[in-house]
Formats: structure tokens, C-alpha cells, sequence
């Protein structure tokens, strides 16, 4: 007897019918917001989200910076329960009361929430990486900084967990100028940036630092990183050539030595620059970004290689011949990818564009969303559901002359199902930084839509800039929960 499900005939009635499940659901969804929760640190100033973390337990974790009354900007993380109530939140400011940003957040399989970023810690060094380590329960493990050998400027991008917890945070480093008394009539005065990486261990120990230079006197800058089931790292990034910046992708052995390194020119030969770098578990290497075309402004990039550098196919997007710049991706649960940006349009002003692409690179569909103003429409975030519908985070110019947080999401065939709309209380904008999407509890149907957690920041009333998360169910008709 043959068994359901193993059959190419299976398989395609499965995906119709999960795609006319998508669509029933878009027919009766009226999204609605079940919670929201906010982070005002204590001088009721810029609170800004720049990363997003969950656990099994429904536990979010927001990261970002926070002014304080005496110590300029902070780290402060935050843990909101599944409930939308604020159990813990942490700040620390170095001793010099001088900017502390985090600008990435990642969650280890220890269930440790760890957030990168720079701190002036010292004056005559500028710069430096800045890594704290907190337990669930919001105790600080370890505290790292790092400076670099130039002892000048370092500022992270992005941080990736590895095997064994391990923890690789990429970005770049500054050659400190020479003053003028101290330089050799032939000796080079060198200020430009390179690629920098520093990979610890669980407990904190530094395992390796590494620069890498591209063309000597030009800038490298990191903007991405993914890292393998072997420790492999890749990074995407950018860097600079003696016509253009072109996006550069590299990857590094676990032990640190430089693998290989690839560089992608757009038909301009100008400005190209990378957004992120994602690994599918099919051994192929995806990094995004946008290019400059020969005619057209800026145009969305996508390209995949394999593990060994070598190009399996790359594609643009350009709408109008205008700009395109692409923000994020992700892949589907068939392995497709999805980009996502911001477009201009013939008459549009900016549009989100959000295009999907087969794993061969195929064209599968485009989608643009222009708001009820025709004016600046930019995408930010995008997630897919274990349905393959996409749900893209942006913000939109409604009701009053600031952009709202707007998510607005996709069928996996590229139907418009639904859109979604937040504006904060005061004078500015609310935009959503990252979008995970959290599964129900088992007694909810099969098919039932998950809710979106959504992280970002919103201009409220008397506060200014606030941390934001919202929890949201695309279906809109379950019991809601108020948060605090």
C-alpha cells in the first residue's frame, strides 16, 4: 500500500491545500492587536529597539538604547513575558557616562540572551565592541570589551551564535591617523577601515580576533553574519575598490583563516552594498543587498552561492529605473527567498516592494504596497509562517504626517491578505525593527494563523521614543489578553 504523502501528486495537493487554508483565513482575518508592551528608561528620552530574541516559553527580550538622567546612552534589555508583562530590565552605562548602543541581540541554546555593540569606554581609543551576556533571569554573566590592534574606532554589526554556544560578532575596525610630528616622511597614513571579527567562547574567552584588509588605503565594512553547523562563519558586507564599493562576502574557517572571498559589482560600478547573508540546509549561501545598475539608480540584489564561493545564480529588482534598496530577507519552509525594501515608483513616492525568488533563482512574484498617502512606504523586516505566508514589517505616512508601523502580508502564491497599522501617541514615527513569528498553544487548531511579535520603537506623548513590542493575531476573532 502506498502511504499519503510520498508522492510528487501528495505533495501538491498538500501545498494547494494549505494555500486554500491561507486563503480562507485571509477571507475572515481582521488583525488585531491582543497586547502591546513599552520600555521609557528614566529621562523619558530616545529609547530605541535594535534587536529581538524569544525562548520556548514564550519570553521576548528587546535590546537597545536608552538615554539616561547622567549617563548618556545605555544598554537596556528587556524581558516581556508571554503575557506582555515586563519581568526584568537591565541597564548598563559605562563608567566614562559616555554613548553605550547595542545594535544586535541573539539567544543561545543555554537559554542566555546575549547583546553586542560599541561603548566609548576610553577616550583615546574612540570605538570599541561592547558584549554583555545575561542569564534568563536578567544577572549579568560576562562583560566584554574588545579593542582592536589599531586602538581606535571598532564598531560591530551583527553576532551569530555557533556550535557549542560559541559566539562571533562581526564589523569593522579603524587605523588610527598618525599626527603629523610623529610621521615618516614615506610611511603611509593610513585612517581607512577593515572587516573585524572576535569569536568567544560560552564562559567569554576570546578564541580568535581577526581584520581582514581588502585593497590597502580602503574602507571594509561587515553588515552581516551567518554561522553553520561546522562553525563556519560568512560575512556580507561591503568594500571599497578604486571605482566603487562593491558587496563582499567572505567566509572564515572555524578556526578563523579566510576560506574565500567574493565581491559582486553592480552593471553601475558604483555605490553596492550588502543587508544580510542567510544559509539554507541545503548547503547554499544567500547574501542580499542592493547594486547600482547601468541606467536604473539602485536595484535589489540577491545572490546564492554554494559553501565552496561558487556562484549559483544572482538576480536584480528595479521597478522604474529609480532607487531600489533592499532592507531584509528570509527563506520560506520550501526554501524560497524573500526580499524586501523600499522601491520608488513611476508616481508613488517610495513603495515596500517585496519579491520572491525559488531556490534556483526563479522569479516567482513581486508585490508592492503603496499607503493611503502615496508617500514614503518603506519596508524594514519580513518572516514567514509555517503556511509560507509572508508577513512584511514597514512604515507608512496614514492618518496624520508620521509614518505608522505598518505590517501587510502575503499568500505564498502573492495574494494580498491583509494589512495592519500602529502609530504612536506623540509627534513621530513608529517602526518596527524585527518580526518573529510564535506558534500557538497545542489545544489551538492545526491550521490555525500564529501570532506576530513585533519589536520596535514609537514617538509617544510624553515620553518621546519608547521601546515597542506588540503581539498580534492575524486572525483576529481569539481571546485577547491586555498587557501592561
Amino acid at each position: 500500500m502506498q502511504s499519503a504523502g510520498c508522492g510528487t501528486g501528495s505533495r501538491r495537493t498538500w501545498v494547494i491545500l494549505q494555500a486554500a487554508i491561507c486563503l480562507l483565513h485571509s477571507a475572515l482575518a481582521s488583525p488585531q492587536l491582543v497586547w502591546q508592551a513599552t520600555y521609557d528608561g528614566p529621562s523619558h528620552g530616545e529609547d530605541k529597539v535594535t534587536g529581538l530574541a524569544t525562548d520556548p516559553s514564550g519570553n521576548c527580550y528587546l535590546t537597545g538604547y536608552s538615554y539616561g538622567d547622567t549617563t548618556d546612552y545605555d544598554f537596556a534589555t528587556v524581558c516581556v513575558n508571554a503575557s506582555g508583562r515586563t519581568v526584568w530590565a537591565s541597564r548598563y552605562g559605562s563608567p566614562l557616562h559616555c554613548e553605550d548602543r547595542p545594535w544586535c541581540l541573539a539567544r543561545d541554546s543555554a537559554g542566555n540572551v546575549i547583546a553586542s555593540g560599541g561603548t566609548i569606554a576610553d577616550f583615546s581609543v574612540g570605538w570599541d565592541y561592547q558584549t554583555i551576556k545575561y542569564a534568563p533571569a536578567g544577572d549579568v554573566v560576562w562583560l566584554r570589551r574588545q579593542d582592536f590592534a589599531f586602538h581606535y574606532d571598532d564598531k560591530p554589526a551583527a553576532m551569530s551564535v555557533g556550535p557549542g554556544n560559541s559566539l562571533v560578532i562581526a564589523g569593522a575596525s579603524r587605523r588610527r591617523p598618525v599626527p603629523a610630528a610623529e610621521r615618516q616622511p614615506s610611511a603611509e597614513n593610513r585612517t581607512d577601515w577593515d572587516i573585524s571579527l572576535v569569536k568567544y567562547a560560552p564562559s567569554g574567552d576570546t578564541v580568535w580576533t581577526r581584520l581582514y584588509d581588502g585593497q590597502a588605503g580602503l574602507d571594509d565594512y561587515a553588515a552581516a553574519i551567518a554561522v553553520d553547523e561546522q562553525g563556519n562563519c560568512y560575512v556580507a558586507g561591503k568594500t571599497t575598490t578604486r571605482r566603487s564599493t562593491d558587496i563582499a562576502l567572505l567566509k572564515f574557517r572555524s578556526d578563523g583563516s579566510l576560506a574565500w572571498h567574493r565581491e559582486i559589482d553592480g552593471a553601475g560600478h558604483s555605490a553596492d552594498m550588502a543587508a544580510c547573508v542567510l544559509l539554507d540546509h541545503a548547503g547554499h549561501v544567500y547574501v542580499v543587498g542592493s547594486v547600482t545598475g547601468a541606467a536604473t539608480s539602485f536595484d535589489y540584489e540577491a545572490a546564492c552561492f554554494d559553501t565552496g564561493g561558487r556562484l549559483a545564480w544572482q538576480r536584480q529588482y528595479d521597478a522604474a529605473g529609480r532607487v531600489d534598496i533592499a532592507a531584509a530577507a528570509c527563506l520560506d519552509p520550501e526554501g524560497n527567498l524573500v526580499v524586501t525594501g523600499q522601491s520608488t515608483g513611476n508616481a508613488t513616492s517610495f513603495d515596500i516592494a517585496t519579491v520572491k525568488y525559488s531556490p534556483a533563482g526563479g522569479l516567482l512574484w513581486a508585490r508592492r504596497y503603496n499607503g493611503p498617502r502615496n508617500a514614503a512606504d518603506r519596508g524594514w523586516c519580513v518572516a514567514t509562517d509555517r503556511h509560507g505566508q509572508v508577513v512584511v514589517g514597514g512604515n507608512s505616512v496614514g492618518a496624520t504626517s508620521y509614518p505608522d508601523l505598518l505590517l501587510t502580508c502575503y499568500s505564498p502564491g502573492g495574494d494580498s491578505l491583509w494589512t495592519f497599522r500602529y502609530s504612536g501617541t506623540g509627534a513621530g514615527e513608529a517602526r518596527p525593527v524585527a518580526i518573529q513569528v510564535r506558534t500557538g498553544p497545542p489545544s489551538e487548531a492545526a491550521d490555525a494563523p500564529p501570532r506576530l511579535l513585533v519589536a520596535g520603537y514609537a514617538s509617544m506623548a510624553q515620553t518621546g521614543f519608547d521601546y515597542l513590542l506588540l503581539l498580534v493575531d492575524p486572525d483576529g476573532r481569539r481571546e485577547q489578553s491586555p498587557g501592561r
